[in-house]
């Protein structure tokens, strides 16, 4: 019955989302000190939450939620909950489908807005809807990975340029996203041709970017 899952760094904690009868789900904190498991926010009737990210001082939980009527997902919101009063409230704009929220290591929350087509950065302490104070345009909607410092975001884009040929229609870059100027740098070089870059992760120091290339052309043409 376990939908989906993360872990909680401090305290060491898997934060999980579990199916109920009726379709939905609630999420549980399954703490791995002690073992003791708990409920720690029961979802609304026949809805379900999910993509649980806990901020980086523990105070925050943010979550996507949607609602599931005859097995059909409606649109999802991201919402927060503070920990230590047990309170939610909505972070995406009601209208907005909103999802895939990740906390930056100094306590900033990213996540994808569908009707924007862009990951907003917001801080969620503002209490409910925070204002965005940063958007980067984002047809993929792939919010990426966060530096250890908290000063840039790495994201997958897609390209859509002219003069491909007919085998290829579309490829993507890896972009690093600066939070304090908003600056966008494509970080692919040239002479690689047209490549597929994706999924990148940070190495602990900051100092290198781990990510899956697919080649698209000619002999280089790669399966993933």
């Amino acid at each position: 019955g376990v939908y989906d899952f993360t872990l909680s760094q401090e305290p060491l904690a898997v934060i999980y989302s579990a199916e109920r009868a009726d379709g939905g789900t609630d999420l549980h904190w399954l703490d791995l000190a002690t073992e003791q498991d708990g409920l720690i926010y029961p979802c609304p009737e026949e809805e379900r939450c999910r993509g649980a990210a806990i901020s980086p001082d523990g105070s925050l939980l943010a979550f996507e939620r949607y609602s599931v009527q005859a097995d059909t997902p409606g649109p999802s919101r991201v919402w927060a909950l503070d920990l230590e009063s047990g309170e939610p409230f909505p972070v995406g704009p009601e209208g907005h489908v909103s999802a895939s929220p990740l906390f930056s290591p100094d306590g900033l929350l990213a996540y994808r807005d569908s009707a924007l087509g862009a990951i907003v950065l917001v801080d969620p302490t503002d209490g409910p809807e925070p204002p965005a104070f940063r958007l980067f345009p984002s047809e993929l909607g792939i919010v990426g990975t966060w530096s250890p410092d908290g000063d840039h975001l790495i994201f997958p884009e897609i390209i859509f340029p002219e003069g491909l040929s007919d085998e290829v229609s579309f490829y993507s870059h890896l972009y690093r996203a600066q939070v304090s100027t908003g600056e966008l740098v494509d970080l692919w070089r040239t002479g690689f041709g047209q490549v597929e870059d994706a999924a990148p992760v940070y190495s602990p120091d900051g100092r290198w970017i781990a990510f899956a290339r697919k080649h698209l052309e000619g002999d280089l043409w790669t399966l993933g």
